[in-house]
């Protein structure tokens, strides 16, 4: 593979910053998505590095397809470098297993794009979960791996659930009203930032790219927000991170990705709200017995289960799925 070949590669799968965390195509949010992952910047240089090495293992593998054009091989590998940097101490073993876990998630998606291609079905951030599983297993073990974890909120959110969500965060968490605060930190936590501004400006990217999908994400923050003071599932306030990366991203991604937006759409939205509660509250527990957060897989569960469901029961007139992907849920609105 050449040099030139490799450069175009990469300028072609610039959207795979978009795709596994928006649905997305947009080169505006796009830019923004990459500047904000850079807030961190081992997460950020660890991401762009992950996505450059699958890109040059898939071409390798003769892997040039629909699916490498539009990111599906690179953006679990780009979750897993910016997982890396969020999570563990920079070092030489570093390095190391992040080029091994990096090969392991691009096998893992090839294989399951196979597999679940077949039925019609997306496998999301399922790839990245699961390898990222196996390293904080093999990186707790008796075993030395030479890799060192690190210690923050974020991640203590992410192991051990909802926690308290009225801590200052400078000018901004003390001038800006709770409610939106908490909505511009809930963004962030697509990309294992708790960060208003990162925040704000995922926001302005989704705005820019699709006024609909924005929408979903503020009607999904205020029913998780509303259900929670209904049922008190959680006293202290919702995790952040799991009302960005699991209750409103899965609301946004089956109302307005994987369904033509409608009425019906908007429903099955909030519908998605209480599910999700339970998904996250039962993989927590279950997955609290081997010390493994859950991340986003009550994300991947309740979509991949809503779309098969909506799959199996045939037709619905009313609620229809996305046969033709324009990654715009206007244009596809507006071509229904």
């Amino acid at each position: 593979m050449t040099t030139s070949e490799a450069n175009s590669s990469i300028h072609k799968n610039r959207h795979q910053f978009l795709f596994g965390f928006v649905f997305s195509q947009n080169r505006v949010l796009g830019i923004i998505l990459l500047l904000v992952s850079f807030f961190n910047p081992v997460s950020g240089f660890a991401g762009l590095s992950c996505v450059i090495f699958s890109l040059l293992i898939t071409k390798l593998l003769k892997q040039d397809n629909e699916d490498y054009r539009v990111g599906i091989y690179s953006f679990n590998c780009l979750l897993l470098g910016i997982a890396f940097g969020a999570f563990f101490q920079v070092n030489l073993m570093f390095v190391t297993w992040l080029a091994v876990a990096c090969c392991l998630v691009v096998l893992a998606t090839i294989i399951m794009s196979k597999r679940m291609g077949k039925p019609g079905l997306p496998i999301l951030s399922l790839p990245f979960i699961l390898v990222f599983w196996l390293v904080l297993l093999a990186s707790n073990s008796i075993f030395n791996t030479g890799l060192s974890q690190k210690s923050s909120s974020l991640l203590e959110e992410i192991y051990t659930g909802p926690g308290n969500l009225a801590g200052a965060e400078g000018y901004l968490a003390t001038t800006l009203p709770k409610l939106m605060s908490l909505f511009f930190r809930s963004l962030s936590a697509i990309l294992f930032q708790h960060n208003i501004i990162a925040g704000m400006l995922i926001a302005m990217g989704i705005l820019v790219h699709s006024r609909i999908a924005f929408s979903l994400l503020i009607i999904s923050f205020l029913t998780a927000c509303g259900f929670n003071n209904i049922t008190h599932t959680y006293p202290e306030g919702i995790s952040y991170y799991h009302l960005g990366a699991n209750l409103m991203m899965a609301s946004m991604a089956i109302s307005s990705f994987f369904t033509i937006p409608s009425l019906r759409s908007y429903l099955l939205a909030i519908l998605c709200i209480p599910l999700g509660f339970i998904l996250i509250n039962a993989l927590t527990t279950l997955m609290a017995l081997h010390a493994l957060p859950v991340f986003s897989l009550p994300f991947c569960v309740l979509n991949i289960s809503l779309l098969y469901f909506l799959k199996l029961t045939g037709h619905h007139p009313k609620l229809q799925l996305t046969i033709a992907q324009h990654y715009s849920p206007e244009k596809i609105f507006t071509m229904f």
